[in-house]
């Protein structure tokens, strides 16, 4: 049985937790709890202490428990906080657990299909009323900020085990968690952010995260992002006003002085997102029992508003559905008081008929609603952006009087792209697996005029080597014939930006166009601002000038096209079919085959020949 299929069918076993275990603030391993002793449940806010306490009596007697606090718990830890009313979800739901968990790692799973587009409760008009009112409050000087939040659903999924460890390949976030404890619903949680741990049941710490920003398609717009997010002020007074609650938080129950700010504004990347996070610890005078920890700190900061309980009125009479484990948090605790819980955002719930999340965002004094909405949204997209199964590779030129051609440029571009899709890369790997492959070179006499030599770096770091013979014809020698495509990419896919072997639409259009007798073929974006060549760049000079189309449009940042915009003076803009047309001289190339100028250009929509 594969390693995958496993551990489905192992978190598919009834009472089930896969958890994060406590270490220090960091990705340490997952452990799994199976089996449990017991399963405490309370749906009333008077049952949720005794609850507590009975978790306590079990961790006094060498137990552990894993599970969830809802959000709706809220009012339990503190009656002055006011939250929608809640429904059949457990405000607190705990495995006991006899035997500690097993370690286990999260096998790469990229076989499964991913839901449906979820479907917000509310229009883009109804969450600007409310969003409305909380900026009336703002101004009121109610509150500060409020993180207004609604649910979105999708169909029913036929196996969340594998939906779970399929999220998790795309985006391996350190305090993820998938819970079986209850029979009629299961709960996957992909929560990048961690909302309490302590690793020696003395030192704790939290991570609240406030500020974020999609992910860009190509490694520098993406840096730029980043960048951005991290300088922005908006996100920085948000961060620092949830640092600043969360600090007071732990104050209530840590030793004088001992709170402290490590991390301020940190920017953490993941697939869709950056987010923004900061880091703050401080010491408690003894092992807490964890209905203290919580009645300190819970609801996170981040989830709520500022102040805390103004805020949680403010959204209890505006959210049009209780949050539920949204918000809430997942995790386990040891009886040496060793824990960990994170705040369970970008988590579903699927039930037997749907499937359910929860998404939102901080609103202050001037914050935008559609920007705000349109956030939200993306918030969903975690659970339904597919991946599919790539290898970053380049492909250079050798000759023995040579060596390999511009290879620090294409060791460097590899390593922005593994490095952007979050894969871990091995600097000197790529030298030495070329190096390895010299003997061959130099012995071989197929190789005696030169070779192309290919490279392909594996999802999980290891670079492989693959040798031909040079790529004929040499376009410096050919006057080229070259397909406009009649299909269209779109400008924000991230493998047009990135060399990898996801490149099908570029292939097969390639190919059919070589059969008809054409070498290259051209593309446009959604827009139709013409891009790149299916294996080349593209200038074009009109009026004694040299222009070529900007990255933004949706292509490669091909190396001998930063060559060429030296050597040209040329100028990125957007260019369209017309100016092609009118082009004086269209030069297409790359850094195997060099550069070649264009005979002909036929537009394959039309059939006419546009030069």
């Amino acid at each position: 049985m594969k390693n995958n299929d496993s551990l489905a069918c192992r978190i598919a076993e009834p009472g089930s937790v896969l958890v994060a275990l406590p270490g220090d603030g960091a990705i340490r391993e997952f452990g799994l709890f199976q089996a449990p002793d017991a399963i405490l449940t309370a749906y009333t806010a008077a049952a949720v202490e005794p609850v507590f306490t009975a978790l306590e009596e079990w961790l006094a007697h060498g137990g552990h428990a894993a599970g969830f606090v809802a959000y709706e718990a809220a009012p339990a830890f503190d009656p002055a906080m006011r939250v929608a009313g809640s429904d059949d979800f457990p405000l607190v739901c705990f495995g006991c657990f006899r035997n500690p968990p097993v370690a286990v790692s999260l096998p790469h799973v990229n076989d499964y299909g991913l839901p449906e587009d979820f479907i917000p409760e509310l229009d883009s008009d109804q969450y600007a009323a409310q969003y409305a009112k909380v900026l009336e409050e703002i101004i009121a000087g109610s509150i500060y900020q409020a993180n207004l939040t609604f649910r979105c659903r999708t169909g029913p999924e036929l196996c969340p085990e594998r939906l779970f460890l399929n999220l998790w390949t795309r985006q391996p976030v350190p305090c993820a968690a998938y819970l079986n404890l209850l029979p009629d619903r299961k709960i996957l949680s992909l929560s990048p952010e961690l909302y309490l741990e302590s690793s020696d049941g003395r030192q704790i710490v939290s991570a609240p995260m406030k500020g974020t920003a999609p992910r860009a398609p190509s490694a520098a717009l993406d840096r730029a992002t980043a960048r951005g997010l991290a300088g922005d002020p908006k996100n920085m007074a948000e961060n620092l006003m949830i640092a600043d609650m969360v600090r007071n938080d732990l104050g209530r129950i840590a030793l004088p002085g001992s709170v402290a700010v490590e991390a301020l504004f940190r920017v953490e990347t993941y697939r869709t997102v950056h987010q923004m996070s900061s880091v703050i610890r401080g010491k408690l005078p003894e092992a807490l029992p964890l209905f203290e920890l919580f009645r300190a700190t819970f609801p996170p900061a981040s989830i709520t508003g500022a102040p805390k309980i103004a805020a949680m009125e403010v959204l209890a009479g505006m959210e049009r559905s209780p949050r539920r484990i949204y918000t809430g948090a997942i995790g386990c605790v040891f009886p040496d008081r060793r824990l960990r819980f994170n705040v369970a955002i970008r988590t579903l719930t699927c039930y037997a008929d749907r499937t359910e999340t929860g998404v939102g965002g901080g609103i202050v004094y001037d914050s935008r609603p559609e920007a705000e909405w349109q956030e939200a949204l993306l918030k969903c997209r975690y659970a339904t952006v597919a991946m599919p199964e790539f290898e970053v590779f380049e492909t250079l030129g050798w000759t023995a009087a040579g060596g390999f051609s511009q290879l620090a440029e294409h060791v460097e571009r590899a390593r922005l792209s593994q490095e952007y899709f979050l894969r871990p890369y091995r600097p000197g790997s790529i030298e030495s697996a070329l190096e390895n492959t010299l003997v061959e070179l130099n012995r071989n006499p197929l190789y005696r005029a030169g070779a192309c030599v290919k490279f392909r770096l594996r999802r999980d770091g290891p670079v492989e080597v693959e040798l031909t013979v040079p790529r004929r014809p040499d376009w410096r020698e050919t006057p080229l014939r070259l397909l406009l495509s009649r299909h269209r990419i779109s400008a924000t896919d991230v493998f047009r930006h990135h060399k990898t072997t996801c490149r099908e639409i570029y292939d097969s259009a390639l190919a059919a166009a070589r059969t008809a007798g054409f070498h290259e073929v051209i593309f446009r974006n959604e827009h139709d601002e013409v891009t790149e060549g299916a294996i080349s760049s593209l200038f074009i000079r009109r009026d004694g000038r040299w222009r070529t189309p900007r990255l933004e449009c949706g292509l490669l940042s091909g190396i001998w096209r930063a060559q060429q915009l030296a050597a040209l003076d040329a100028e990125e803009c957007i260019l369209h079919r017309d100016d092609l047309l009118a082009a004086d001289e269209i030069l297409m190339g790359n850094s195997l085959r060099g550069a070649g100028r264009a005979a002909a250009v036929v537009d394959e929509e039309s059939g006419l020949e546009c030069r």
